[in-house]
């Protein structure tokens, strides 16, 4: 091997595991900083670049090319792919999934992120319009939309919406009925979450809670400084109430299942995801079937799963699948739920630490929403 392609490969060999061990650790500072929470998200493409660089440092080391440091190089990125191996191992057909498969299906429930700025809505409202949806949760509509949406709308009697045309407009859509409507501000008065009860087919109930937080990194375009951004505060404290009213909800004489859906603007491995589901005890039915990695359509190489569908006990999936909507920057999600109650629905058993972390939780959200001037408040 020429000198100087040995020096490149092993300079690039160390830009490589410099930049998979600052992957992996960065994700375990416990900070609500939206620097330090957006490397929650690429967790596979590290993989990816951490596998890369464990086959060149190999490859190099095996060539005896600056051989003690590569070895140092390959032991670093083989640990950096084991561990970011664990957080998306679940997500795949080698993990025992935690949603039981059903045969038929009493709900089809549609989330999709919209993009307030789709500029071919009628091709959306189609591709909509053809899944076939008994309920649909729209995130972003706005006035625009709305109007296009108009002839998939009149299909759906039931609504409980929210519409906004700044990009936090959530609406949804039911042909089952809809009981207990309620419309909450739960951190912050800018980000709305649906919160009802869909009476089903088969004579059965099913609390369904529709959610869109704050993700961490959006500019805050209402204050002077144009170059500040939010943290993950809110949302991580959004993410949290939520999870306690679900809970709550557990313990009442013979509860409905829930469901809780929506743009999470997290990823399903992160801290605050896992917590939400330990406070919750739902379970998310990707587990053992696929991560389903909804965000960004456009960019193959960049996609999160984003939009997330939880399940509690009760519950089971005929199918979940991933839609293409014209014009959005998000894969809508289809799951076909089955709601068969149990006699005995689990109770979320979190353990001290998660409780702290939940009570620490809220109380910086709400700090971070009263510094932004946006205090909650309920309609």
């Amino acid at each position: 091997m020429p000198p100087s392609l040995s020096e490149f490969s092993h300079w690039a060999t160390l830009a490589l595991a410099a930049v998979v061990t600052a992957s992996t650790l960065f994700p375990l500072i416990p900070t609500h900083n939206w620097v330090v929470r957006l490397f929650d998200f690429p967790r596979v493409q590290f993989l990816i670049l951490a596998l890369i660089a464990s086959a060149l440092a190999l490859t190099l080391s095996i060539l005896n090319i600056h051989r003690p440091t590569q070895l140092t190089f390959l032991a670093l990125t083989t640990l950096a792919s084991i561990i970011h191996l664990t957080y998306i191992l679940p997500y795949t057909n080698l993990w025992t999934p935690t949603v039981e498969h059903a045969d038929s299906h009493d709900l089809r429930l549609l989330i999709t992120n919209i993009d307030k700025r789709n500029n071919t809505p009628d091709l959306a409202a189609q591709a909509i319009n053809d899944t076939n949806a008994s309920a649909i949760l729209l995130i972003e509509i706005n006035d625009t939309l709305l109007e296009s949406f108009d002839s998939i709308r009149d299909h759906y009697p039931h609504r409980l919406e929210q519409i906004r045309d700044d990009g936090l407009g959530i609406a949804l859509w039911s042909k089952h009925p809809i009981h207990d409507p309620e419309i909450k501000f739960l951190v912050s008065d800018r980000r709305a979450s649906l919160h009802c009860t869909l009476d089903l087919d088969n004579n059965t109930r099913v609390k369904l809670v529709g959610l869109h937080p704050t993700p961490p990194a959006l500019p805050v375009k209402q204050r002077e400084n144009a170059d500040e951004r939010y943290d993950s505060d809110i949302r991580d404290a959004e993410l949290v109430l939520v999870a306690r009213a679900v809970a709550e909800h557990a313990t009442l004489p013979d509860p409905d299942p829930v469901i809780v859906a929506g743009d999470f603007n997290d990823v399903a491995w992160s801290k605050t995801t896992t917590l939400f589901q330990k406070l919750s005890a739902l379970r998310d039915p990707r587990v053992g079937r696929g991560l389903l990695n909804t965000y960004h359509a456009a960019y193959p190489p960049l996609r999160y799963p984003l939009d997330h569908i939880f399940l509690s006990e009760g519950t089971r999936i005929n199918d979940i699948t991933r839609i293409k909507i014209p014009g959005s920057d998000h894969f809508a999600v289809l799951a076909k739920i089955q709601v068969k109650p149990d006699e005995d629905p689990q109770t979320p058993t979190p353990d001290h630490d998660d409780l702290e972390d939940a009570q620490e939780a809220i109380q910086n959200g709400n700090s971070s929403a009263q510094e932004h001037n946006e205090s909650s408040r309920s309609l």
